[in-house]
Parts: structure tokens; sequence; C-alpha cells
């Protein structure tokens, strides 16, 4: 139940009419109450820390049904709330139910990403980002195609498989135009997983483009094969990357490319969870030493001025801060067993590592705006000790109502400016491969991830075509 304000405020209210300014406080004791993602998100997150993933899918499918029925706190973050449940669904083998809230989901933030959200950037700039509708960071973007192009894979569905390389084909020209992509692992993982794509779908040129443009990022496990193979009796023989990739592999100019195998089995596993952000208190002089440090940012005038009223005060100079917390005892390696005989994944991509660098790079950015939105706190508490100065009668009461009024106010408006935390949580943090010659026929495959505390495996059997592969894929929530 919301609080009734405090009687100073009412008083306050009563000298200078400001009815206004209760109706502010009751909001923002109402916003600053609600619960935000990481809380409703918490039970499913405890579950899968048990290793409980059904009883994390029926978390997060009661809070997409909220969302899908218009709930305000769901609906905002339906498209994340799909991912959620995707990888749930990817976690526990359930394929196409995973593709298709990838799909759903995708589909709502290429949306998103276009359409301006004019009611939402005030709500972020003045409050929270997450008050307005969920986007995506390029690279977790980039992941749910990565991530659904393998489960197509898992189902031998090429078809399916051909339109997220078409998606991942677009999402990388973006990343080309406004983000810079060299040694971006997901990015790396992405073309890799496309060429395998093309490749057993007979789309060879395309293949041989995919390979060489992985490899010119990241010398993945396996790729250097695939890209001599492909290159073989084509322009591309002779091209500088290819050269490379032959040397890997220990092969001269004139020597043969590895033959085909009979039959190859690959295995994809993605494995951990990202960092979450979590929100802090900073004293806001931390937050201005971000800003100082980069010249591209920087503070009006007036905002310098008010800055420093504030720092001098030392009265409620504290601005709420988002800060990366990364997942514990992740697994640090993977094994596949084929047939009884063991080998293991190599990483081809850290996604963490990634992130970690992007949100640093972020930082002065995400400053700014937390130190704006304080500034524009401060600014509310002293036009409040203002009207108060003005409407005294001459024996102070007025003035001291107001004072504690106005860091009230603040104290309010701090505690509603909550910074958005929102992360797509089982968002894959690595991805590895192991790559097989294997005979054509059914093969008994268990993956598995070790960690400091519990293995996870998963079993399966996994069909190989003559001249073909067959793809086992897993993910651990771990």
């Amino acid at each position: 139940m919301m609080s009734s304000p405090p009687s100073f405020f009412c008083a306050f209210a009563r000298l200078t009419g400001g009815r206004q300014l209760v109706l502010a406080w009751l909001v923002l004791l109402f916003v600053s109450g609600c619960a935000g993602y990481a809380r409703r998100l918490e039970g499913a997150r405890t579950s899968v820390y048990g290793g409980d993933y059904e009883a994390a899918l029926s978390t997060v499918d009661a809070l997409v049904l909220g969302g899908e029925s218009g709930r305000r706190s769901q609906a905002n973050d339906l498209p994340l709330l799909l991912l959620e449940r995707a990888s749930l669904y990817q976690a526990l083998g359930m394929h196409e139910q995973a593709v298709a809230d990838f799909a759903e989901a995708d589909g709502m933030l290429e949306t998103l990403d276009l359409t301006p959200d004019t009611i939402g950037d005030v709500a972020e700039y003045l409050y929270s980002g997450s008050a307005s509708l969920y986007r995506a960071p390029i690279y977790e973007k980039l992941m749910i195609n990565v991530s659904a192009l393998a489960s197509y894979l898992a189902m031998n569905d090429l078809q399916g498989a051909r339109v997220e390389v078409r998606r991942i084909e677009v999402i990388a020209d973006y990343f080309a135009q406004r983000e810079r992509t060299e040694n971006h692992p997901a990015l790396a993982s992405a073309w890799y997983m496309a060429g395998i794509a093309s490749e057993l779908a007979g789309d060879r040129q395309s293949a041989l483009r995919f390979y060489l443009d992985a490899w010119q990022i990241e010398a993945l496990p396996g790729l250097a094969e695939s890209l001599v193979r492909m290159a073989d009796n084509t322009p591309f023989a002779s091209n500088e990357a290819v050269l490379r990739a032959r040397q890997s592999l220990g092969l001269r100019p004139d020597d043969a490319a590895p033959a085909r195998p009979e039959g190859e089995l690959i295995s994809i596993v993605m494995t951990g969870l990202p960092p979450i952000r979590q929100a802090v208190n900073l004293p806001i002089g931390l937050a201005v030493a971000a800003i100082r440090a980069d010249a591209s940012y920087g503070l009006s005038a007036e905002q310098e001025s008010r800055l420093a009223r504030a720092m001098a005060e030392d009265i409620l100079t504290f601005v709420n801060f988002p800060e990366l917390v990364l997942h514990a005892n992740p697994i640090h390696s993977v094994g596949v067993v084929i047939d009884g005989r063991t080998a293991s994944a190599g990483l081809m991509a850290d996604v963490e590592r990634f992130a970690v660098a992007e949100w640093e790079r972020q930082r002065p950015a995400i400053a700014v705006a937390a130190i704006t939105r304080a500034l524009l706190r401060i600014g509310a508490r002293e036009l409040i000790q203002g009207a108060t100065r003005a409407a005294d009668s001459g024996n102070g009461v007025a003035q001291t109502i107001g004072f504690i009024a106005s860091l009230a106010a603040q104290g309010a408006m701090t505690a509603a400016d909550r910074p958005d935390t929102r992360i797509w949580t089982f968002m894959p943090a690595y991805i590895w491969m192991e790559r097989r010659a294997v005979t054509p026929g059914d093969h008994a495959v268990t993956l598995i991830g070790h960690n400091n505390v519990l293995d996870r495996s998963a079993n399966m059997t996994v069909t190989v075509p003559a001249s073909g592969a067959g793809i086992a894929v897993a993910r651990f929530l771990e």
C-alpha cells in the first residue's frame, strides 16, 4: 500500500498552493515502489542457478502472458521476456518453440530500432530507461540471430537457417556503418555459422564469402580447413587470407586442399550468462570523473554552476548509476563425446568480454545522463526553496518547512530515478564448437559443460548424411 505524504509536505503545500507538488510526491512514491525487471525475473534466475529450467520457464511464461495482455510493466519488456523464454526453450532442447520466440522478439526489436519513442525517451531522460520499450544493444541483437540459427541447424531446417543468415547480413551491415567491428567475437562466430548453413544448403559461393569474413576477424576452430576447401579451384584460392589459412594447416600453396570428410558432426554449445546490470548509488563526484576523462562529453555552463553548488553543499549529491556484475563460476571448458570418444570443443566467441568493453566505452555517456538527471533533481530542490523564501512571512517557519520538503522531494526523485538495468539475462556469454569427421549414420552424442561446481550435460542422437554434416546443439545456462 502506498503511504501518504508526510505532514510537513502538506504544510508546505498549504503555504505555497503547491497541490501539483503533492501529486508529484505521490507519483514518485508509486514509481519508486514498482519492482524492476531484475526483481520480476528473480524467481526464474534462482531456478536456473539451481538447474531447474522447467521452473524457470514456468515463471517466464507467466511474465510473457502479462506482457501480451497489456500489463504495462511487462508490456514494455515483452521483447526481452520472449528472448528469455526462447533461451529456456533452447536449454530444454525445444528448438521449434525457441525459434518462434526468437523471431517474434527480433521483429519487435527491429520496429523499436526504427520507430521514435518520444514518450519513452522523455521517461528515460527524467527517470529511467525502464519506463520505455526495451531496446537491445547491437551485440545482443546479433546474438538473437546467432542463437536462432543454431536452433534451425539443430532441427536440420536449412530454409529457416538461411532466413537467419540473411538477418545476420542485415545486422552486420549496421555494425559496419555504426559500430566498431574489429575483433568482434559475436560477429566472427555469426559469419562462421552462416558459412556452415550456406555450405550445408549447397551455396558454395556464399559459404566461401562468410568463411572469409569470419577468418579475417578470428581464427576459429575448424574454420581454416573449411575456408581452404571452399576456396579450392576458385579465383580465391590465391587470396592472401586463404594462403594464411593454408599456412595455419601446414599446407604449401600448391598442396591439395583437405578433402571433404565422408561425414561430419558439428557440435555447437552455448554457455554462460552475460554480465547483469546493477544499480549503485555513487557520489556525484565519481560520476563527474568519468566524463572529465573524455573530452567528447561535457556539461553546459548552467549545469556546471549547479553542479558546483551541489558538490559544495554535499547534501543528497548522489547519482544512481548502472554497473556490470559478472556471472560467477561460468563453464570453463566443453567436452564432446561421440560414440564414446571424447574431445574438447574450442571457444568460438567470448561475448562477455566484448560486452564489458562496450560498457566501459559507453561509461562517459551513461555518466552524463545520470548527472543530468541528478542536476534536474537539484534544480527542483532549489526551486522549492526559492518558493518558500518568497512565501515566508518573516518568522522562518515556511523556509524551514520548505528546506525539509525540498530535500524530501529530491530524495524521492532520487529513489524513483532507477537506471535501466534491463538486459537479456539468459543470453549466451560463450559459444564453443567442435567438428569431427565421422561415418554417415546415427551417432550418440553427449555435450558436457565443465565448471568448478557441477558439470552440465546433454545427450542426443544425431544423424549424419553421406557427404554432409549433422549438427548437435546444446545450451547450458551456466
